[in-house]
């Protein structure tokens, strides 16, 4: 029994640096958030926060890892045969998971977040649309399908901010099926 409280205890203790940390990484780059701020912020000692990781690289680098994990999940939890047909189902799983922690996602999509987080975002994103493109269009469009590919992934990243910014007034379900039209809509490009 004594673990599971100390477990408790750890997670609490994290959870207050992680907060603390998107808080103050919406507000500046990464380069001037100081550990000592950070503590002061989460009430946590510096010994406490040193336990738990080496700088605030370390933690940054540990969020993103989770967030990803559980990303890669979200983003290959239906077939590729099931998105052909109606992609819907992955934009408002993905809309979902987004919106769980609004606040994570403001910071790193904000002007101080990781663009190299962002990137393997779009590279996990991307090859699971690959998947998907060759399998309804087939295969020989592979370049053409990457430009498609990015020119919607940014645009997605902006209706994504926004909506977060916004304070998601729309439901993941309706953010979805807009992805959906604006995406399949465009579609006629690669079709030709």
């Amino acid at each position: 029994m004594r673990n599971r409280t100390e477990d408790r205890r750890v997670r609490r203790t994290e959870d207050g640096i992680e907060n603390a940390f998107i808080k103050l990484l919406k507000e500046k780059p990464i380069q001037k958030i100081t550990v000592k701020e950070l503590t002061d912020m989460a009430d946590v000692n510096r010994a406490t926060f040193y336990t738990h990781y080496t700088d605030v690289y370390d933690l940054l680098r540990k969020m993103e890892a989770d967030y990803m994990k559980e990303f890669k999940e979200v983003n290959s939890r239906h077939d590729v045969e099931e998105l052909t047909m109606d992609p819907t189902v992955r934009a408002i799983d993905l809309f979902e998971y987004v919106g769980q922690d609004p606040e994570f996602a403001l910071a790193l999509l904000g002007p101080n977040g990781d663009i190299s987080f962002i990137d393997a975002i779009r590279n996990e994103l991307r090859a699971r649309m690959m998947d998907i493109c060759i399998a309804a269009f087939g295969a020989g469009g592979e370049e053409i399908y990457k430009k498609f590919f990015d020119y919607h992934m940014f645009g997605c990243i902006g209706l994504v901010r926004s909506w977060m910014e916004d304070g998601m007034k729309e439901s993941p379900e309706h953010m979805g099926k807009l992805v959906k039209s604006i995406i399949w809509d465009g579609i006629d490009v690669v079709r030709r």
